[in-house]
């Protein structure tokens, strides 16, 4: 039996966590705002913690489950922004916010796609199928 990808503390468990690695002093502004607004930022962590559980668990698959962990998602985001508003100095808060409204659109429509470029066939041009002969 293989073990669990979130044994291993050198890469991201999942692809909220890589989410949140990639903003720089993400937790310093949350533990400096947390002397400001403790009850709130302990909401914040609250849904952190389950949103994290979701993703490393897989139920960000296909199912009802992830309408739910998407309509948690953008809940969490909503807040974030809104805090950010009224305390601007934590810039993390607007990114953190915005990472989690992708997050969100990526479990309802699926993962992004690579676009491929095709070239175009030659077959017949528009403008000769308007004119009468």
């Amino acid at each position: 039996m293989r073990a669990p990808r979130w044994a291993f503390n050198e890469a991201p468990c999942c692809e909220f966590c890589g989410t949140l690695r990639n903003i720089p002093n993400l937790h310093e502004g949350l533990a400096n705002l947390s002397v400001v607004i403790p009850q709130q930022i302990d909401d914040v962590f609250r849904a952190l913690t389950g949103i994290h559980h979701h993703y490393k668990h897989g139920l960000d698959r296909d199912g009802s489950d992830s309408y739910m962990l998407y309509r948690d998602i953008e809940d969490l985001s909503t807040c974030l922004r809104g805090m950010y508003h009224v305390h601007p100095w934590v810039p993390q808060l607007a990114t953190l916010s915005g990472q989690l409204k992708y997050l969100g659109r990526d479990i309802q429509s699926g993962p992004r796609r690579l676009r491929y470029h095709t070239v175009p066939k030659q077959g017949y041009n528009r403008r000769n199928l308007l004119w009468e002969w």
